[in-house]
């Protein structure tokens, strides 16, 4: 066995244990949800406490819920510093804007609208990522006419201290967990050393194509890595600011 691959190995070995080697004096609040229809790994009991561990868990407030009901989920938006959203996007049938599926898959009133979000008024967020279908801003927003989630959260492209981050297609929920533990695991500190959202996105897919030719197919799937999770990168889009490092949030 190679040093290259031994060292590689390690890494992973890491990744699957990692406590964030970055910390903020007062601790972050990182609220995780699954929404409606959407399938995750944030239920997973294997999956979790590596989830949590990426995200420095020993000095952060990390809380993983899912299908919170619509009371539940507008308080912890209006606390936490980081938002991850496992669920779906929707526009309901000519609607002109956005809405988030939140609550079960059989609850009558399944959708969060934009506009919602503009009444509560959610600044506190620096981070929200949406992993799932349709959940990048796919509205024209000409004059006002339309609403998006990220426009929603007074995110847009001039955005500076803040991040908005989601899809424009569909990929299998799981496999966005699977690479933004990755994501985590760099841009948090354990992976990295102060990289930028673009930066640790990148690195992260470096880091999962390599792994997953090292390890084979099986044994780095056992490990929640895949050559799907690697491919969620090329439908991944970014609005707002590129360069927010993990370190920005204590300020």
């Amino acid at each position: 066995m190679t040093g290259k691959l031994i060292t590689s190995l390690l890494l992973t070995i890491l990744l699957c244990n990692a406590n964030s080697g970055s910390s903020l004096e007062s601790g972050l609040t990182i609220y995780c949800w699954q929404g409606a229809t959407a399938f995750s790994n944030l239920g997973d009991p294997k999956f979790a406490p590596k989830w949590k561990s990426v995200l420095n868990e020993a000095s952060n407030r990390i809380i993983i819920e899912i299908y919170p009901n619509r009371g539940r989920l507008l308080e912890m938006m209006r606390t936490a510093s980081i938002l991850y959203g496992s669920t779906h996007s929707g526009i309901p049938k000519k609607a002109t804007e956005q809405a988030l599926q939140i609550g079960k898959d059989d609850s009558a009133d399944r959708l969060l609208m934009a506009s919602e979000l503009v009444k509560e008024n959610i600044k506190r967020p620096r981070l929200i990522i949406i992993n799932g279908f349709s959940t990048f801003p796919l509205l024209p927003e000409n004059a006002g006419e339309c609403l998006n989630i990220a426009s929603a959260f007074g995110i847009n492209k001039e955005t500076r201290g803040r991040t908005y981050l989601g899809f424009e297609k569909a990929h299998p929920g799981p496999k966005g967990d699977d690479f933004f533990r990755v994501f985590f695991y760099f841009w948090a500190g354990s992976g990295g050393k102060d990289m930028t959202i673009k930066q640790a996105i990148d690195k992260s897919k470096e880091y999962i194509d390599k792994m997953v030719r090292l390890m084979g197919g099986d044994n780095a799937e056992k490990n929640f890595l895949s050559t799907g999770a690697a491919n969620i990168y090329n439908d991944l889009r970014i609005l707002g600011d590129p360069n927010l490092m993990y370190k920005d949030l204590g300020r």
